[in-house]
């Protein structure tokens, strides 16, 4: 079993903490005038779009404390655990920024800053798991991935009808440079993907298999993300958020699998 009853509770009502307090605050700023009442839809759209990510932070902290904090798995988990908690807080920012703020598409903004600080912690977590496959490590194998990565990038932008950016002094330099940065971030996922597809293998394909898809999910995300803001028809809870949520699913999953094959007869807490 991966979570005995008092450490269940405990997930639990942490979960439901946050979410009742996060409904106290909303209903408060509803009956004060300061949001619309169709806003508290939005706080619901943004808590189920961060069930996930919070469950896999949670998940990856518990199951760190079962393996050795100094192997390449607790490092790995860690970094994942930190990777699902910055993807929530960017949700959380920008339901402040939105929602609170009225600010129709919050971009650039703080949020920003933790969609775009997972990026390093994933990269992290997948140089640590791939240093359990180093007899295939090889040099050739991370330049055909990383370039296949940049490519790939290029014909995703293309065929979502977006142009890759490039950093512009005619918009300004935050926004030409978070342009830049994702689409580079992007493009840096799929490598790292194609990079586990080719060396993975064993008591860890489950895990790593979801975490392909994650990595997977989330520049689908992005893409789709994107393009509905190009055209102007994004809206909160939007196939867009789903396209998140799925991914934060399949990074908690990951998550499990790589705590659960590498914990003490497979058992977490």
């Amino acid at each position: 079993m991966i979570f005995t009853k008092k450490s269940a509770i405990i997930t639990t009502l942490v979960l439901a903490g946050w979410y009742v307090f996060g409904l106290f605050v909303t209903n408060a700023l509803i009956t004060s005038g300061e949001v619309a009442q169709n806003d508290f839809k939005n706080y619901n759209v943004i808590f189920l779009i961060n069930l996930p990510y919070i469950l896999g932070a949670v998940v990856a902290f518990i199951g760190r404390t079962r393996i050795s904090k100094d192997s390449s798995v607790g490092k790995a988990l860690l970094a994942l655990g930190l990777t699902c908690a910055s993807l929530a807080m960017g949700f959380v920012t920008w339901f402040y920024f939105e929602t609170i703020l009225q600010i129709e598409i919050p971009y650039p903004s703080l949020a920003d800053i933790f969609f775009i600080l997972y990026i390093p912690l994933v990269i992290y977590a997948s140089i640590h798991l791939l240093k359990i496959f180093t007899l295939g490590l090889r040099k050739t194998s991370i330049v055909q991935a990383l370039i296949l990565g940049l490519i790939s990038g290029f014909l995703l932008f293309k065929l979502a009808g977006l142009e890759f950016p490039t950093i512009s002094l005619d918009s300004p330099l935050t926004t030409s440079l978070f342009d830049f940065l994702y689409a580079f971030a992007d493009a840096i996922l799929i490598a790292l993907a194609v990079v586990i597809l080719r060396l993975s293998g064993g008591k860890m394909t489950g895990g790593l298999l979801f975490l392909v898809l994650a990595l997977v999910s989330m520049v689908a995300s992005d893409l789709v993300f994107s393009a509905r803001v190009d055209q102007g028809i994004y809206y909160t809870g939007d196939i867009g958020d789903a396209l998140f949520t799925l991914t934060g699913c399949l990074f908690a999953l990951s998550v499990y699998k790589i705590a659960l094959n590498f914990s003490p007869k497979n058992e977490i807490y």
